[in-house]
């Protein structure tokens, strides 16, 4: 009687397992309410082709969501998959958490499709295939029609123009600023524009492995960038604001000018008319030249996922060319994959700019130093609290710049020694 109650028990068992199915987590770190919502959308629709599969989807706050999947990494709670960024690919490939996805990339029906750039992208970190890239994000310069109309200024070409336009639009009796400054996580993709670009080179390093950053034109640059905030031409509350106040900055009419992503385009559409607002080219440097720095997120599988058949057919899914043109037209990235590029979306006057970009010789897309495991903390923590306080006089831009070096420097150091 004991046994036989024994297995049916063990047969209960595996019918509740089977019905629960396998269950997947997903987490996602550049978010918004928008963005999330299309992302469970797509997911249901996974789920409906794939019985059997349950995805539950994280969505952690861009502004936090560096520390708190650290957390749960360290705390042996990492995802199955996750929305990886590219400054954090360093960092979890250097602590061997993530999967190297080159032998499902190997049988996947659309590898001939994925681009090359992609594919460089995804393999940043010592030629590993850490994560399918999704799309890729460059900066334009939007405009506000109306308020530079009003001061008798163009969009600026070159980076001189920019300081003299932002100074001439500002009326602070009026609420107006030349520009909507971000001070907070990811204020250093704008900082190093103004640096590699009043400077003319990309590099962060000597051969000799020394850091560029104290160089006189670098700290030039890094001077512009204070100024716009330290002279008023940003708004006084910017030091803080990340990009969700940058963006809403610009459309409501406080800034006249924002350097930005195509995924700003969604929003500001929602808000503005095209004859209201415009996109150029960013503006150039004393050099004549352009250095642009490509960012990218894309999807990632952990290696301690239970289930990583299961987590690599939601990652194809996600990257697959209808899925991708999907997302990219609506999180504002140019397509990884390239048959989406063919899409009439992207051929439209709205995306000229950014197409501009790539196709002048003028510009030079230069990826930041991502096999450095120190890049992402850097990048989200040491440099905003560092800059901050130049923004608040609290510290010249000599020393800003300085300590700034001296990280780097170490990590650069410490990543070469390791890997000779």
């Amino acid at each position: 009687m004991l046994k036989r109650f024994s297995v049916w028990i063990g047969l209960l068992s595996l019918v509740l397992a089977f019905a629960q199915g396998t269950k997947l987590q997903l987490v996602e770190v550049i978010t918004s309410p928008q963005r999330t919502q299309l992302l469970q959308g797509l997911i249901k629709d996974f789920e409906s082709q794939n019985p059997g599969i349950n995805v539950e989807i994280i969505s952690l706050p861009w502004e936090q969501s560096f520390e708190r999947l650290l957390t749960m990494v360290q705390g042996g709670q990492a995802p199955d998959v996750v929305e990886m960024p590219d400054k954090w690919l360093a960092l979890y490939g250097a602590t061997n958490q993530l999967e190297n996805l080159k032998s499902y990339l190997g049988t996947w029906q659309y590898k001939n499709d994925l681009s090359a750039r992609a594919t460089e992208a995804g393999s940043l970190y010592q030629g590993q295939m850490l994560e399918i890239p999704y799309g890729f994000y460059i900066r334009g310069l939007f405009y506000n029609k109306k308020i530079l109309a009003d001061a008798g200024v163009k969009p600026p070409t070159t980076l001189a123009e920019f300081m003299k336009v932002a100074e001439a639009v500002t009326n602070k009796s009026k609420g107006v600023y030349g520009y909507c400054l971000r001070g907070a996580r990811g204020s250093f993709d704008n900082i190093f524009w103004f640096m590699s670009n009043q400077a003319g080179t990309p590099n962060w390093f000597t051969p000799s492995g020394k850091s560029t950053f104290t160089d006189k034109a670098h700290v030039e640059g890094l001077s512009m960038w204070a100024q716009l905030y330290q002279k008023g031409w940003a708004p006084p509350d910017s030091v803080t604001w990340g990009f969700n106040e940058i963006v809403s900055g610009f459309y409501s009419g406080t800034c006249a000018m924002l350097d930005q992503d195509p995924d700003t385009l969604q929003p500001v559409q929602e808000k503005m008319s095209p004859d209201q607002f415009g996109v150029v080219p960013m503006p150039l440097g004393p050099s004549g030249k352009g250095f642009l720095k490509p960012g990218f997120a894309g999807w990632s599988m952990f290696k301690s996922s239970k289930n990583k058949e299961a987590a690599w057919k939601l990652i194809a899914y996600l990257a697959s060319p209808s899925v991708n043109l999907k997302w990219s037209k609506y999180v504002g990235t140019i397509p990884s994959i390239q048959s989406s590029e063919k899409d009439p979306y992207y051929s439209s006057p709205t995306f000229k700019a950014w197409f501009d970009e790539l196709r002048s010789p003028k510009y030079t897309l230069s990826f930041f130093p991502f096999q450095i495991p120190e890049l992402g903390n850097f990048l989200d923590v040491y440099s905003v609290q560092e800059t901050q306080k130049l923004l608040l006089g609290q510290q010249t831009a000599e020393v800003t710049a300085q300590h700034l070096a001296d990280y780097m420097e170490k990590a650069y150091a410490k990543w070469k020694a390791s890997n000779k």
